[in-house]
């Protein structure tokens, strides 16, 4: 029968040896040096290298309270050990409920230790939604901060990008204007949400036609294959075949305007489209047509056949005109079917004339009532978001760039290490490469005391990005210091770069880089 490693010797451990018995544990675990290679109630305290030596033959089990329970958790996740069992909300519950002896035996079975693992995020996804419903309650929106280190960093880059696109479009002279995320950041902050990165523009369908004339004469035109994934394994075959040029992308929710060398250093300005529809055409007929274009797509995954049933239903529809007081959302986006709530017409009035309103060192145009507008699309626009804190874009990338880039990881072990690898973390970005620092809080980072808070701080300044758990697929990690502190990445290849900088970049480039 395998037997129990604590993972860790504080008093939450201490309380689930007492009540799982001293015979049935073989070692408590614990993150702090400290205390390692002592003993605690009789029990062996072993650090976390070792532990790891005993996989497959122990069952791990989490014993702290819910915050140092889910950062030990992330520890594991990100190393790709799975297997393990949280004491309190789970273990504690069997024991109480059947006994010592028959919930060891449960355990031995690694489905049941999944499905007790399942029941504590169970348990803490509820705790966790009540939480934020508070949070969402009383936070202020518009007195939130904002972003700061590399997502400012990408904002800047952004509005940069769009007043170079606003400038190279304005002899079309379009009647554009600020939606979503875009303009509820200008009524709130005069710019960005703090976690949003991207400007979405809409305009009516005669202006949209207009643009799409001049993005075939004078940009590359595609029709965007897919998401996630699919979607930037297209952008990044693109940047690579026209980089730093742009890139006009019809897809099922808009048109997205993209420039960059890769998905890592790209910018882009999304363009919605609104259609204007005859005053006899009733706003229910239009929402059927809707109900059934949603029904039609949502069987399949063919993002480009699904773009072909929406735009033949706007070819099919004999109501959409030029001009009128009656707008609506255009049925070759996707965006009709997110707004399903809307049971009226938009008024022209509301949009039309644009007013110019600031937004980050610019001005942009924003419909003529912007609260009204903001209440027919986005309901309880003024509350806080259910995606608070959480950058699309920037998620999206991070999740898409495993098997699309080279990932390069930086570990770091002491300030100054920031700035020496500066230029190293630019040219490598430059090139193609995902080049990430990484910094482990301090207790779990491999030098011990390492002055984490300070590390982060001098980050955030510098405006690079960072993570705080290390990827052990990464294809390259990199130390100042011994190539023993990179223990932890089991298959990467190791490099201790220390005054061998550029040497050791431009090696990378060579080999990794796609540009």
């Amino acid at each position: 029968m395998k037997k129990i490693i604590i993972f860790g010797a504080g008093q939450s451990g201490g309380v689930a040896l007492i009540n799982l018995r001293r015979e049935n544990v073989a070692y408590f675990c614990d993150n702090r040096r400290s205390i390692v290679g002592t003993y605690k109630y009789g029990v062996e305290i072993i650090g976390f290298e070792q532990m790891l030596e005993l996989l497959g033959s122990h069952i791990i089990l989490i014993a702290a309270n819910d915050g140092n329970a889910i950062e030990i958790a992330m520890q594991l996740e990100t190393i790709d050990i799975v297997d393990y069992v949280f004491y309190y909300r789970s273990v504690k519950a069997r024991v109480l409920k059947y006994g010592i002896e028959a919930t060891m035996e449960y355990l031995q079975e690694y489905g049941n230790r999944a499905y007790c693992k399942s029941e504590y995020f169970r348990w803490l996804l509820l705790e966790r939604t009540e939480q934020m419903k508070y949070m969402r309650e009383v936070i202020n929106p518009y007195g939130l901060p904002k972003a700061e280190g590399y997502l400012r960093k990408e904002q800047v880059r952004n509005t940069e990008y769009a007043k170079l696109v606003l400038e190279d479009i304005s002899s079309l002279k379009l009647d554009l204007f600020i939606i979503g995320g875009t303009l509820i950041g200008a009524e709130r902050q005069g710019g960005f949400i703090p976690w949003d990165d991207d400007i979405d523009f809409a305009l009516l369908r005669k202006d949209y036609n207009r643009l799409l004339d001049f993005a075939k004469e004078n940009w590359h035109m595609t029709t965007r294959r897919g998401d996630g994934r699919v979607k930037y394994r297209q952008l990044t075959e693109l940047m690579r075949q026209y980089p730093d040029e742009y890139i006009f992308s019809v897809n099922q929710y808009c048109a997205s305007l993209y420039r960059g060398t890769s998905i890592v250093d790209y910018a882009v300005v999304d363009f919605f489209i609104f259609d204007c529809f005859d005053e006899d055409y009733d706003y229910q007929d239009y929402k059927k047509i809707i109900c059934e274009i949603k029904e039609d797509i949502e069987s399949r995954e063919d993002v480009v056949k699904n773009l072909e049933v929406e735009q033949e239903a706007v070819r099919n529809n004999g109501h959409i005109v030029e001009c009128s007081n009656k707008i609506g959302f255009a049925l070759d986006t996707l965006i009709p079917y997110e707004t399903l709530h809307v049971n009226s017409w938009l008024d022209a009035k509301t949009i039309f004339p644009t007013r110019e309103i600031p937004f980050e060192d610019m001005y942009l145009p924003a419909p003529n009532d912007i609260k009204g507008y903001l209440s027919y699309e986005i309901p309880g626009f003024e509350g806080v978001p259910s995606d608070i804190g959480i950058p699309k874009r920037l998620s999206q990338v991070k999740d898409a760039v495993q098997g699309l880039l080279t990932q390069v990881e930086i570990y770091l072990t002491k300030v100054e290490e920031v700035d020496r690898f500066g230029g190293l973390y630019e040219t490598l970005r430059n090139a193609g490469i995902y080049v990430v620092y990484v910094i482990e809080i301090a207790h779990c980072n491999t030098v011990e005391n390492v002055e984490d808070a300070e590390i982060i701080k001098t980050l955030i300044k510098r405006k690079y990005e960072y993570k705080e758990w290390m990827n052990i697929n990464a294809e390259i990690a990199i130390t100042s210091v011994d190539e023993e502190v990179l223990r932890k990445y089991k298959n990467s290849r190791k490099l201790v770069v220390n005054g061998n900088e550029n040497e050791v970049t431009a090696h990378i480039v060579e080999k990794y880089g796609s540009k």
